[in-house]
């Protein structure tokens, strides 16, 4: 065992001397241990089976087995702390109205800045405790319910509530860029999209199924302690320590959040070569092979330090220091793969990827321009056959290629995986499923570790809600569909939601493990595509329902999980993340007015999906073969699956060993030497980091953007370099298009 096992384990048996009664205690005696045995303990030997019989049945009795959700979840719940009041629910609106205009306003920035539940957190504990100072101990009873306006001291049930609630309507889902597609002049200009009811009615539809699904799947998703969701526990550190210790980490959290927020105006408005350090290719910006191989903006991003901003290190919203170490590594892998697969593409000028930019993710047409597919449509938004006759094919770049083909990949291996390894798990819980329908409840048959034992004092939510989050949605979405002309069949929405139905499970898992999702959206696209075969519309509406039902739902599982950390109460979780949906609905609909198939060509990439499963088959071979293998073990296929799509083109390289510089200084360095200053503080300076940067943001954008129209900026050296060269122009083509002015065949069908 290594020292930090010892320790707890010396812990809990002095916790089973002074419990003799307790459940550890009677799991101590199950096992029997001999002298021996125990002789081998103590001289630190290390016994597989005897380790694994110990952590196993007693640690798992009395806290989690993990270490990263003992540094963060607290063991203990207080049932009488105060969690669903008027104060909270207060709060946790204005937040969650302030947090979807600020987050829908950044979803279109590149590199994007997710403002996320972190600002609630930061802003959610003073503002909290000023009410509880300042609110007049006033009650009053509705139909025999007491609500108190001051219930005493804020608590930090409540500031998880607040916390959830943001979480939900902080994220900005593709609802917010399917209006504008649709509604934009550039796009579709179709004026219905600007119609309010519309934009409400599709974004209940899409994100009240979400509630649904997450609620029918919480007994395979939540209640496992195996189901660690490690982008849960960074939210959860803040909602379970003890006060003195709160009082502590939120001062450090203050100063963290000062310092990034101080340091971020460098990157991000005085001095923008440095979130972008694509410092090689300033040595020559016109050298079209350096660009593509070493460009952080326009090529593949192969730069042994490529930013300074904190804002990269954490890009797509998953920082290094929560994820696991494997996760990363494995993802890491799969990027250095994907790029001498796309450099291949491109130097041999396959699909004619050289007259493009090695890794964009626009749609170009045969003369290396963007696409422009209002001329392919006609007046109603339909396909127009003679006038895609007259314009050009579309065309992708090596790097968004490459990306779809292990986007097939990920899908492959998502399911062939939990096939291999999670399918006995998968049916064991259908079983308990139905077992719970016919009254036949065997708590111990789901994995009961001291979180789930705590929750259980609490109500269930009704399996019948979430039921009817699954049909009213239904409803909401039909009356899109018809009360509107979007030309889209009815189809389009009972098609789109077996997708989610189909994938959130094997992709659930994997996410409640690893911490990283897996996107069905291209897969929706090709799906939708063939569905809804020239009707652009039925295909938006499709890719819609498919592909962010399941994303949302996840969300919500993640939501579901922190509520089970920190002692939220079933049903006040379930109504606070109905509430912000609702809000969020509502809330980016006002906004949204104020913003504003070829058939034999890529058929290649196609062999992604045998490729996905071909992986994960290779690694249960090995698994067999090398069962006590730690190399084996740390390899993940479906991470490194992930690797190329999770930062598929325009993201690159960049983007990636950021992350995993963090990752190894913080998981590898100083968790393994300094377990109990990583378990306070990591979680914490993530936290606050992420604030800072959020919080500049804000006044940037506000005091240095909006004014002037956006012409105040700082003319220097420092901003202009990144927008010299092929960097500035999002990366050069390899091949000039010949005295024709296009590139390609010269008719198609």
């Amino acid at each position: 065992m290594d020292e930090d096992k010892q320790n707890e384990f010396k812990r809990l048996q002095a916790s089973q001397d002074k419990h003799h009664n307790s459940r550890a205690a009677r799991e101590c005696e199950k096992l029997e241990v001999t002298a021996e045995e125990k002789a081998k303990l103590k001289e630190g030997l290390q016994d597989i089976t005897l380790e694994q019989l110990l952590w196993r049945d007693v640690l798992a009795t009395e806290n989690s087995p993990y270490a990263e959700v003992r540094a963060v979840a607290d063991p203990t719940d207080d049932p009488n702390m105060p969690c669903s009041t008027l104060r909270a629910w207060f709060l946790g609106i204005i937040f969650c109205c302030f947090g979807v205009f600020i987050d829908t306003l950044f979803a279109f920035r590149y590199p994007n800045i997710s403002v996320s539940a972190n600002v609630a957190q930061l802003v959610a504990y003073p503002a909290g405790t000023f009410l509880a100072r300042v609110l007049p101990k006033w009650s009053f009873t509705i139909r025999g319910q007491k609500f108190e306006l001051n219930p005493g001291p804020f608590s930090a049930k409540e500031h998880m509530m607040i916390t959830i609630m943001a979480n939900v309507a902080f994220t900005a889902p593709y609802t917010v860029a399917i209006i504008p597609v649709q509604a934009l002049p550039q796009y579709f200009n179709i004026p219905f999209a600007r119609d309010k009811a519309y934009q409400i009615c599709i974004s209940l539809a899409v994100n009240l199924f979400g509630v649904g699904l997450a609620g029918v799947l919480r007994r395979f998703l939540v209640y496992p302690s195996v189901a660690i969701w490690p982008t849960a526990l960074q939210r959860a550190r803040e909602g379970s320590i003890e006060t003195s210790i709160y009082l502590v980490s939120r001062e450090i959290f203050l100063w963290a959040t000062l310092f990034m927020g101080i340091y971020f105006m460098l990157p991000g408005y005085l001095f923008g070569a440095m979130s972008l350090f694509s410092w090689m290719t300033w040595i020559s910006p016109n050298n079209i092979h350096l660009d593509a191989v070493a460009g952080v903006a326009g090529g593949l991003g192969l730069n042994p330090w490529p930013t300074f901003d904190w804002n990269l290190f954490t890009a797509g919203g998953y920082s290094g220091l929560f994820l696991p170490t494997f996760s990363i590594v494995n993802q890491i892998v799969g990027v250095l793969i994907a790029a001498v697969m796309i450099l291949i593409i491109w130097y041999s000028n396959a699909w004619q990827t050289g007259y493009l930019p090695i890794n964009s993710n626009r749609t170009f047409d045969n003369t290396g321009s963007r696409f422009n597919v209002t001329k392919i449509l006609n007046s109603k938004g339909l396909f127009d056959e003679a006038s895609y006759q007259q314009y050009s094919q579309p065309w992708f770049s090596a790097g968004y290629i490459v990306y779809t083909i292990w986007c097939f990949a990920s899908y492959t291996a998502a399911l062939s995986y939990v096939y291999f390894f999670y399918r006995q798990t998968i049916v064991r819980g259908f079983q308990a499923i139905w077992r719970q329908v016919r009254g036949q409840v065997d708590d111990s048959e789901i994995e009961e570790d001291i979180h789930y034992r705590l929750m259980k004092r609490y109500k269930e939510v009704p399996d019948w809600h979430y039921v009817v989050l699954l049909v009213v949605p239904i409803v909401f979405g039909i009356a899109a569909l018809t009360g509107w002309p979007t030309g889209a069949s009815v189809g389009a929405l009972f098609y789109g939601l077996l997708i989610p139905v189909i994938f959130i499970l094997p992709i659930g898992i994997i996410q409640a493990v690893t911490g990283m999702p897996i996107a069905i959206n291209t897969l929706a696209a090709i799906l939708g595509g063939l569905i809804n075969a020239g009707n652009a519309n039925g295909l938006i509406f499709f890719k819609c329902w498919a592909y962010l039902s399941s994303w949302q739902a996840l969300g919500f599982l993640g939501d579901l999980k922190l509520a089970h950390y920190v002692k939220v109460p079933p049903r006040t979780a379930f109504w606070c993340q109905i509430v912000a949906t609702i809000i969020f609905a509502v809330v980016s609909s006002l906004q949204m007015n104020f913003i504003m198939a070829i058939k034999d060509r890529y058929n290649m990439m196609l062999l992604g999906f045998p490729l996905g499963f071909l992986l994960v088959f290779l690694y249960w071979l090995l698994q067999k073969k090398y069962p006590r293998s730690s190399f084996v073990r740390q390899i993940h296929p479906v991470m490194l699956c992930m690797g190329p799509v999770s930062f598929g083109a325009p993201y690159n390289l960049a983007f990636h060993l950021p992350n995993l510089y963090v990752n190894l200084f913080s998981f590898v360095y100083i968790r393994k030497r300094y377990l109990a200053f990583w378990s306070k503080w990591n979680y914490v300076i993530s936290a606050a980091f992420s604030c800072g940067i959020a919080i500049s943001a804000l006044i940037i954008f506000f005091a240095l953007q909006i004014p002037k129209d956006g012409n105040l900026v700082v003319n220097w050296w420092g901003n202009n370099v990144v927008n010299q060269g092929c960097e500035g122009s999002g990366g050069c083509p390899r091949l000039e298009v010949g005295d024709s002015g296009t590139f390609g065949p010269a008719s198609w069908s």
